[in-house]
C-alpha cells in the first residue's frame, strides 16, 4: 500500500512544483515571502509534516484533502 502511495506522490510532483513555481513568480506574494520568511519556513515545515502523517498513515483522500488546501 505504502509504495502504491509513494508512486502516487511521485505522480503529483511535477503539478506541485509548477504550482510552488507559479506562486513564487508573482512579485506581490515573494515580497510577503521575503519579508515573513521565518513564519513561511515554519508553516511550509509544518505542510511537509502533515504529508508525511498522511503517507505514513496510507490515507490517500486526506493526502488530497491537504493538497487542496495548500493549492
Amino acid at each position: 500500500m505504502k509504495n502504491r502511495i509513494s508512486k502516487y506522490l511521485t505522480h503529483l510532483v511535477p503539478a506541485a512544483v509548477a504550482k510552488t513555481f507559479s506562486f513564487l513568480s508573482d512579485h506581490h506574494y515573494s515580497a510577503l515571502l521575503l519579508e515573513d520568511r521565518e513564519n513561511t519556513e515554519a508553516l511550509f515545515v509544518q505542510q511537509i509534516t502533515k504529508w508525511i502523517e498522511v503517507v505514513n498513515a496510507v490515507d490517500t483522500c486526506a493526502f488530497e484533502r491537504e493538497w487542496s488546501e495548500m493549492a
